[in-house]
């Protein structure tokens, strides 16, 4: 269907609603959470005795809301199936995420084509990925089948990431013979799942040895068989934290040649990242990924062979200073209680424990510096606005403004978190930070300034004045159509994925707090998006704020001339 058309097809749609539900725009639309937070029409089931001995559910009442939300998803749905297959795995997932609860069957279906939609998608596989790692996600409670049937067409870190949930499943109820099986088919197509080996280890038997030595032996193979020498690997998902943890329970030969092959490709590499690991015993920095990985294994490979330790040792001073302060290594940075070992003596995964990469003569290193300053003093600020919020908002005034892209505002984030604390108990104080915020986030990029107004708007809306609320909507407004305006740029447009342009995230930010202030100007929003693709998903949005389940994980990309930023989160 035409753009035109659409546009015009969900006019008629929202008319309809208009005379179906005019109780609904008579009043304050907005129903609390508990009343619309049922997932796609599925209202609390209610019973209607027709016998003494016999009860039948009575028909389902939907209200107004959801009423709405059902209409727009089905006319969405219709218009989702005839977009571009990357508009339509993504619109086709959201849909699916609004009938999640109240109709699995629905959601599989939707899910499954979503899928299918996200495999058509040529020459991108960075968008195949992460539509694949979200349709996996939703659709394994639903149909562990019918994820599994798909993996192999899948990309490889969704793949991966799906893989790891469903071996650790079936570890849970004890069907070892298909988590051992499905280790063996992820290696055959991609690395092997240490993480989710590891938890397989873990709860394998003592009589099983002979099937923990086969899954030791398979990641080694892996292991050798794939290229590590362009970074640094660290963290509990890897093959040195694998080799840690269950190093002592394989014979000393299979350990050993795990050691010999992580040092030889650590060795090999030429990046120059620092690396520092921090834990409740203290703190080390490493001039090279070797340097790490042969201070993490060390204490594994003086019990397997401590003359060829020693010799090690010897020949790395810098390493020989850290293990005089950590002689155990990562158990001295980071101490086991005492009885933590599990029933069959396996070593719990390592938690607490912070890694961290960097190029020491970068300028990443002084933003690291700078922001963990700014972290400091906003910490302090917020102590104080518990008592004396005034002085706290001047003094988050004075913060940086801005540090670095990837590090959100400091002046604007503490603003924020104080007009939170106030909101309730000195509404005074939180409107004064909210004011503050408002005016330092408009020499922010507009791309950063959406996550400030949003917040806002939503803490004007806790406070019961929606007049304020509509004022920062309408900033927010100004701020997406100037970022449509860059992501439509002719001469560097942005080639990403367009449920994810920053004009995107923006226009369903305001959508989210506008359908709780006024549906029909919602409606009226919705009708000033002429892009059809953004017009289709805006609605979706539309949809499951009515229904009770908004967006929760969100994305933005920018991908053009200057480069790919991308960002995440959670609500």
């Amino acid at each position: 269907m035409h753009g035109s058309l659409k546009l015009k097809f969900f006019a008629l749609i929202f008319a309809s609603i208009l005379v179906l539900s005019p109780i609904t725009f008579a009043q304050k639309p907005a129903e609390p959470a508990d009343q619309v937070a049922v997932s796609a029409a599925q209202p609390p089931k209610s019973m209607n005795k027709v016998a003494a001995d016999k009860v039948v559910p009575k028909k389902p009442k939907l209200t107004p809301d959801q009423v709405m939300g059902n209409q727009i998803l089905e006319s969405a749905e219709s218009q989702a199936r005839g977009l571009e297959a990357p508009m339509r795995s993504y619109s086709l997932l959201q849909i699916a995420a609004a009938f999640a609860a109240s109709d699995p069957a629905k959601a599989r279906g939707l899910l499954q084509d979503a899928f299918s939609a996200s495999v058509a998608i040529p020459d991108d596989s960075f968008t195949r990925n992460f539509l694949q790692q979200d349709i996996f996600r939703m659709l394994l409670p639903i149909s562990q089948s019918d994820v599994e049937e798909r993996l192999t067409q899948a990309e490889s870190r969704a793949r991966r990431q799906a893989s790891d949930s469903i071996i650790a499943r079936y570890a849970e109820k004890k069907q070892f013979d298909k988590a051992i099986d499905l280790v063996q088919q992820v290696t055959s197509l991609d690395e092997f799942p240490y993480p989710a080996a590891g938890r397989l280890l873990e709860s394998l038997s003592p009589e099983m040895n002979a099937e923990k030595q086969t899954l030791f032996a398979s990641a080694i193979a892996s292991y050798r068989a794939h290229d590590h020498t362009t970074g640094a690997t660290v963290g509990n998902d890897t093959f040195t934290d694998l080799v840690m943890r269950f190093g002592d329970k394989v014979p000393p030969k299979l350990a050993l040649q795990a050691i010999d092959e992580i040092l030889s490709q650590a060795r090999k590499s030429d990046d120059k990242s620092a690396v520092t690991v921090g834990g409740s015993g203290g703190s080390a920095t490493f001039n090279s990924n070797y340097d790490y990985q042969l201070f993490a294994l060390l204490p594994l490979l003086r019990r397997l062979d401590e003359s060829g330790a020693n010799r090690l040792v010897e020949e790395n001073a810098a390493l020989k200073s850290a293990m005089e302060r950590f002689p155990d290594g990562m158990d001295s940075v980071n101490p086991v209680p005492a009885g933590a070992a599990d029933k069959d003596g396996h070593p719990p995964r390592r938690g607490g424990v912070s890694f961290n990469t960097s190029n020491s003569s970068s300028r990443a290193n002084t933003n690291e510096v700078l922001r963990q300053e700014m972290q400091r003093r906003a910490d302090l600020i917020l102590k104080e606005a518990e008592t004396d919020p005034t002085q706290a908002i001047a003094q988050a005034s004075a913060l940086t403004l801005t540090i670095a892209s990837w590090i959100p505002s400091p002046r604007a984030t503490t603003l924020e978190a104080i007009a939170r604390m106030n909101m309730k108990k000195q509404p005074a104080a939180a409107r004064q930070a909210l004011a503050e915020m408002r005016k330092a986030i408009k020499d922010l990029a507009p791309r950063f300034q959406m996550s400030f107004i949003s917040a806002g708007a939503d803490i004007y809306l806790q406070m019961g004045d929606t007049d304020k609320a509509e004022d920062v909507v309408s900033e927010g407004l100004s701020v997406a159509a100037l970022l449509l305006e860059s992501d439509l740029n002719g001469d560097n447009p942005n080639k990403a994925l367009k449920a994810w342009w920053p004009s995107a995230d923006a226009y369903r930010r305001m959508i989210e707090i506008e359908t709780r202030i006024s549906h029909p100007a919602t409606a009226k929003l919705l009708e000033s998006i002429k892009d059809p693709d953004l017009n289709t998903v805006e609605s979706i949005m539309f949809a499951r704020s009515l229904l009770g389940v908004p967006l929760k994980i969100f994305m933005v990309v920018e991908k053009n001339k200057d480069g790919s930023h991308v960002s995440s989160g959670n609500r």
